[in-house]
Formats: structure tokens, sequence, C-alpha cells
């Protein structure tokens, strides 16, 4: 990784026990990196969002919801044919048919 040499690495342990020493630290010092196995950088969120905007990166607060998403993007055009209400109600078949 593109870690500084000086730069320490917290444990997992070490930054649930001193998150607001880190929060700190990545406001004054730079980002902080978290974890060995699965490694983690903790930046504050300005500098974040101005490494989006530098790289084109779409701003995740500016994202839609995927429901919303779903329904704005669904297609058009397509007939479904949907099944009356009034039709009698047809049998479930059973996944275990060994009771028959």
């Amino acid at each position: 990784m593109n870690q500084p040499e000086h730069q320490r690495t917290w444990t997992v342990a070490e930054a649930q026990s001193r998150l607001s020493e880190i929060l700190r630290l990545a406001e004054e010092e730079g980002p902080q990196h978290i974890g060995a196995d699965r490694p983690f950088v903790v930046v504050p969120a300005e500098r974040w969002y101005a490494h989006e905007q530098s790289h084109g990166l779409p701003h995740q607060q500016s994202r839609i919801h995927m429901g919303r998403w779903l329904v704005e993007n669904m297609p058009r055009g397509i007939d479904l044919e949907l099944p009356s209400r009034r039709e009698p109600e047809r049998p479930i078949p059973f996944l275990n048919q060994e009771n028959e």
C-alpha cells in the first residue's frame, strides 16, 4: 500500500478504545490506518469529498435511494398481463409432495 513509512497502523482494539484520538489525528496529521488483515483508512469527510470530486466520483450523499432508482429506471412500454382479482384462487404447490 502507499502508506508512509512513519505512519503508524492502529490495531482494531486500539482504534475502538481511542477513537476520539484517531479522529483528532486524522484532522491534524492526515489519514489514520487501522487494521492489518483488513486495513481501513480514516480521513476527515471534507478531505474525502474533495478527493471524490477531484477524481470525478459521485458524491455519496447525492446518490438516490435504490427504490427510487428502480422506479425511475423501470422499463416502460411493457404490457404485463396481471391476473384478475376475481379469478378463483389457484392451488399453491407444496415443496414437500410426500404427504399426497
